[in-house]
């Protein structure tokens, strides 16, 4: 964004850290669950990166990405954190990302967050959900 400025803050030249949200197939609710393409590729992920490069890879100022991820409804979401994952490890970044895990899931019902879930872990009885090993190895292996 053209509104963005780091702070001008003397003591902390080389010491902040952007932090951004990127939630390249379904970012806005109500959760669009849209099938992944080479459109979403396009549009979300190869422009939120280029745009990355351009602000601050390119300045040797690495970026946090502290919320990603697909909601597990939405089709092709392994393609999707695949790209995501491909373009976070290229040459010339240091970045980091979490994965969103439905902090804000009150009950198992999931309802406050509505009809998406990006559930993996689950926060009662604190274990990783067995039907999502297969995607979170698979971003572990992209990650390395």
């Amino acid at each position: 964004s053209e509104y963005f400025e780091f702070p001008e803050d003397p003591n902390a030249t080389d010491k902040l850290i952007p932090v951004i949200h990127s939630y390249p197939q379904n970012n806005v609710k109500p959760w669009s669950n849209e099938a992944y393409s080479q459109s979403i590729k396009s549009s979300k992920i190869d422009k939120c990166f280029a745009l990355l490069d351009e602000a601050f890879f390119s300045k040797n100022i690495p970026v946090y990405i502290s919320e990603t991820g697909c909601s597990i409804e939405s089709p092709g979401r392994e393609e999707c954190m695949k790209d995501f994952c491909t373009e976070v490890t290229k040459s010339g970044r240091s970045c980091s990302f979490a994965h969103h895990d439905d902090t804000t899931v009150v009950d198992k019902t999931n309802t406050e967050s509505g009809g998406a879930s990006f559930m993996l872990y689950d926060k009662f009885t604190n274990e990783w959900l067995p039907e999502h090993k297969d995607y979170l190895d698979m971003i572990f292996d992209m990650m390395k």
